[in-house]
Parts: structure tokens; C-alpha cells; sequence
């Protein structure tokens, strides 16, 4: 009697979904990475800070997905105690927390790790051996540019334990998504992630981007390896080999998508992909003041074309759909739950 009942239920609620399908959604996630570096002034230099928190008033119901860098907590331009109060103001309760990695020298020295200086993927004509006088880290900080997965499993491993360990101390728990600096991980670099705990990646990216930001560099071609079958309407899917939950940085960072493009990028997914949306986008925390007004301009413009079309618009988070996108996306789990529910 049970499982009839229960085959009704189940057939109750197909008819149901078919006589009212679910409102078609864009789910849409906001990315932070932090650099653990300075740029162009100091270290989590307060004009940034105060232009993320400017957003966070305008737009309170967006959380973000932060990957920190345990990088501010070993370089010695400020001391623990400032990096965590810079950090926590423009964390909320809606945010999650993943962790951004760039193998920096003194990140690597703190961890006990024999640092590599090289190849750089940004070439020496961009970024010198040395550093110092480099247009992207002029106080000399090195190592930013070498590739995650150039160092041996082992001392990846420990690399990044180090750094979930630093954060940890300041209360920054609980990461369970990663980002690699240059978009560079591979499969050695998602085997230690699982081994570590992490359950999401968010490093693939459209190589074809890539390729027109830095033609004819080793970031260029290790990209078109690593991702080449990466676009901007690729969509969540799960690692074989690892496990790891992708998540494709489709629609690209506000440092160099400005809001024009990413509508077209939207657009683009809306006509090709006919399941609900998974649309990644974000900014450096270094360069906040300089390109989060793009950030601004997209949102609008995609709350008014979500309107226009009917579409529900779900700001969220990796964490909150985790559980979901594993289930929908894991080879015969509808078959699954099915089969279970009518062997009971």
C-alpha cells in the first residue's frame, strides 16, 4: 500500500509541475578575489574597502563569494590584527568563503616550502624574475605569476593547508571553494583540493578571453590548455577524475567584462541554454574602485532584462546550491531516487 502510495505522490507532483513549470532562473553568483597583494597603493587599501561597502548598501540581498588569501597575514605591511579588521568590513552573514591562492614568495617561505621563481606565466617582459619595478607588483613581491600546479603534489599540498590553517586562526572557516591565481588548475591541483576538503573550483574560463587579454603569452597558451573547452555559456559539471563540483567563471571578472559585454554574455546563455542559468561574475578586491561600477551597471541591467522576460533573478551563493547541482548533475540520480522510493 505504501509504495502505491507513494508512486501517486510522486505522479501528483509531476502533473503538478507540469500543469505550473517553475519559473525558469538565472542563478547568479558574485566573486571577490583577493590578491594578497598590492597593486598600485597599500595593502586592502581602505578606498576599495569603502567602494565594496557603497555596494553592499545599494545592493544588501547579493552575497558574495570571497576567496581570501592567506598572503595578507605573511607579507609584513600590516599586522594580523589590521588585515582581519580591513577583511571584516565588507564581509556579511550571506557571504561564503573559498580561498584565492597565488604561490607568493613570502607565503610560500611562511609555509616552509622551497620557493620556485620560475617560468612565470606572464613572461619576463611583463613581470621580471625580480619583481621590483614590474607595472603589476611594483614593491617586488614575487612568485605571484607562477603557475599553482609547478609545485610537487606534496608541497602543494602543504602550501594550501598552510594557508586554510592562517586563515583559520582569524577566524576565517569553512572554505570550501578555491580559485587559482592565472585560472592555473589542473588535475593534480583538483586532487589535492579533494584531499583537502574543498568541494567547488571556480577556475575555468573562457579560453578564447584569455587569449585576446594576453595574446601571445604563457598565460595565453597554459589557459587554452587547461580550458579549452571552456566558454562563457559553459555551465556547472562535475570533475570525473576528482570529484570537484566546476564552476566555469563564465561571464568573467568586471576588471576586464565591462556591463556591455556581459549582457551580451547573458543574452548569449539565454537563447542557447534552456535550463536554468548559472552566471559567474566578480572583481578584484585590489581594483574595486576602479571597476566595480561595471558590477553596478550589469546588475540593473540584468534585473530589468530578468523583468522583461519573466525570469526569476536568484542572487546566491556555491554553497547554497551545492547539494542541488551534485544531485542534478550525478550520472542517473533521478533514476536512483526513483528506485528507492518504490523498494520501500
Amino acid at each position: 500500500m505504501l509504495k502505491w502510495y507513494l508512486v501517486l505522490s510522486v505522479s501528483l507532483i509531476s502533473f503538478a509541475f507540469a500543469e505550473n513549470p517553475a519559473k525558469r532562473r538565472i542563478h547568479f553568483y558574485i566573486t571577490v578575489d583577493w590578491e594578497g597583494v598590492d597593486f598600485k597603493s597599500g595593502i586592502l587599501d581602505p578606498k576599495d574597502l569603502e567602494r565594496v561597502e557603497a555596494f553592499r548598501e545599494k545592493f544588501p540581498k547579493y552575497p558574495m563569494v570571497h576567496y581570501l588569501n592567506a598572503a595578507y597575514y605573511t607579507n609584513g605591511e600590516l599586522d594580523a590584527e589590521e588585515v582581519t579588521k580591513r577583511t571584516n568590513r565588507v564581509l556579511r552573514e550571506i557571504d561564503e568563503l573559498g580561498l584565492h591562492f597565488h604561490p607568493w614568495e613570502n607565503l610560500v617561505d611562511a609555509a616552509g616550502v622551497d620557493f620556485i621563481e620560475g617560468p612565470t606565466y606572464f613572461d619576463k617582459e611583463l613581470s621580471p624574475p625580480e619583481g621590483k619595478g614590474s607595472p603589476l607588483y611594483p614593491k617586488g613581491h614575487r612568485g605571484g605569476d607562477i603557475p599553482t600546479w609547478a609545485y610537487p603534489e606534496k608541497d602543494l599540498k602543504k602550501l594550501l593547508k598552510f594557508s586554510m590553517d592562517t586563515l583559520a586562526e582569524h577566524g576565517y572557516t569553512e572554505l570550501k571553494g578555491f580559485r587559482a591565481g592565472g585560472w592555473q588548475t589542473n588535475s593534480k591541483v583538483l586532487k589535492v583540493l579533494k584531499e583537502l576538503g574543498f568541494e567547488t573550483e571556480s577556475s575555468p574560463v573562457p579560453a578564447e578571453k584569455v587569449a585576446n587579454l594576453y595574446p601571445n603569452t604563457t598565460l595565453a597558451k597554459n589557459v587554452s590548455q587547461l580550458w579549452s573547452e571552456t566558454t562563457n555559456t559553459s555551465h556547472p559539471y562535475i570533475d570525473e577524475k576528482s570529484g570537484m563540483l566546476m564552476m566555469p567563471n563564465n561571464a568573467g571578472l568586471a576588471d576586464y567584462v565591462d556591463a556591455d559585454e556581459f549582457i551580451e554574455t547573458l543574452e548569449k546563455n539565454l537563447d542557447k541554454v534552456d535550463d536554468d542559468l548559472h552566471i559567474v561574475y566578480g572583481f578584484h578586491l585590489e581594483t574595486a574602485v576602479e571597476y566595480m561600477d561595471r558590477l553596478d551597471d550589469a546588475i540593473e541591467r540584468m534585473e530589468e532584462l530578468a523583468s522583461k522576460r519573466g525570469i526569476e533573478l536568484v542572487p546566491t551563493t556555491y554553497k547554497e546550491v551545492t547539494p542541488q547541482l551534485r544531485l542534478k548533475k550525478s550520472s542517473g540520480s533521478c533514476y536512483q531516487l526513483m528506485r528507492a522510493l518504490l523498494l520501500i
